[in-house]
């Protein structure tokens, strides 16, 4: 089978996070209608970490996009047809004073609003009292009730020589806890996720996290450390091996066909789906400074301050015919060009869990889940 649909366990739970992975049927039909489905910005804010891989922190010039800019870009990719509007950093996105009245318009336009977080804020209820004015349980009260994707950062269990930041695993396992308590993970598909870097310092770790994700619901995207700020030049300290990368992908791979999630095609993510960026996408920089990914600015497609996203997006489109296939494919050319993604990696994870199926065919959907259909359906019931 040759698809990237995100399809349900044998458990009955589709595999996927909401506003972050989408069916087959619905990248078909956006490339028929010509219309995206998702949007990265990455919104100028403050973080309380120092993180080993930043792609940002030495890197921040110009002058950031407005709140009122910002609103104005979530109602022009509503109006091109959109279906999520993502947060994805320049810092943590939840330290934007107007990060809930943001996530307020993304709501009314009738999209998915989707935050990529440290998590910690959420977790420092004094910290959040600072800065909005309510406590970080009320904030994810807030954040649930406008229907918002929390992809939260989870490098590693204990993560603070990663973070660079004394205490900042007990503030980000206490948001994770908090999230489930409250649900998120009861959703299907999800609406959490965990963004994972993959590191020299976590991929053998790697393999067990994204089993405690699956077991749980979360699904875990497996980020391939990117060409950018300080891992630009640093990625031979920083970053693993091809061979390592390989190694990685069939890990988690097996671990999802033993969830029941049927192998179907690998993907630059490790374990998991093609990159919807890719597919059906396009990258907003703090700056406003638009491309097909934040990987990948090279395409002089424009300003957002100069430019409408309807004209944007009509350059994209044909950025995207050029690239041809492997933009369809969801690949991301950025890590292949560099081989971080190596060349074998396609034709060697597929040969070696395929191999793993045949010799182990009584393992499929052989670990149990924390979280089960019949939880998710109680929970949809019963939700207001």
């Amino acid at each position: 089978m040759n698809t990237t649909e995100p399809s349900a366990s044998a458990g009955g739970i589709r595999w996927g996070y909401n506003g972050g992975t989408f069916l087959e049927s619905e990248y078909q039909l956006a490339r028929e209608k010509g219309i995206p489905l998702t949007l990265d910005i990455s919104a100028h804010s403050g973080c309380s970490n120092n993180c080993i891989y930043c792609g940002y922190l030495d890197t921040m010039k110009g002058t950031p996009l407005a709140g009122d800019e910002i609103a104005s870009m979530i109602r022009q990719f509503a109006e091109l047809g959109g279906k999520s509007f993502r947060f994805v950093g320049e810092g943590e996105p939840l330290s934007r004073k107007d990060i809930f009245q943001l996530v307020g318009e993304i709501k009314k336009s009738g999209m998915i609003p989707v935050i990529f977080s440290c998590g910690d804020l959420l977790g420092d209820d004094g910290l959040c009292l600072k800065l909005h004015g309510f406590d970080g349980g009320e904030a994810i009260g807030r954040l649930n009730e406008a229907g918002v994707t929390i992809v939260l950062k989870y490098d590693a269990h204990y993560q603070d020589h990663i973070a660079n930041r004394p205490g900042y695993s007990e503030k980000r396992n206490r948001a994770l806890e908090r999230l489930m308590n409250s649900g998120f993970n009861l959703r299907a598909p999800s609406h959490l996720a965990f963004g994972t870097v993959v590191l020299k310092a976590n991929h053998e770790e790697i393999p067990e996290l994204y089993d405690y994700g699956l077991s749980r619901n979360i699904y875990t995207v497996n980020c391939a450390l990117m060409p950018i700020g300080r891992s630009e030049f640093d990625y031979e300290k920083l970053g693993i091996t091809g061979d390592e990368m390989i190694e990685l992908a069939v890990k988690t791979y097996i671990i999802a066909w033993e969830y029941g999630i049927p192998f179907t095609r690998v993907a630059d993510f490790p374990g998991g789906l093609a990159c919807d960026i890719s597919r059906a996408g396009f990258y907003v920089s703090y700056t406003g400074e638009i491309d097909l990914c934040e990987a990948n600015l090279s395409e002089d497609i424009g300003n957002f301050r100069d430019i409408p996203l309807s004209v944007a997006w009509e350059k994209i489109n044909a950025a995207r015919e050029r690239q041809g296939d492997e933009r369809v494919r969801g690949l991301c050319i950025a890590k292949r060009a560099k081989e971080i993604i190596p060349p074998n990696y396609d034709a060697e994870v597929t040969r070696k869990v395929q191999d793993f199926i045949r010799q182990n065919p009584e393992r499929f959907n052989s670990r149990p889940r924390a979280v089960t259909k019949s939880m998710i359906d109680a929970y949809a019931k019963n939700r207001p």
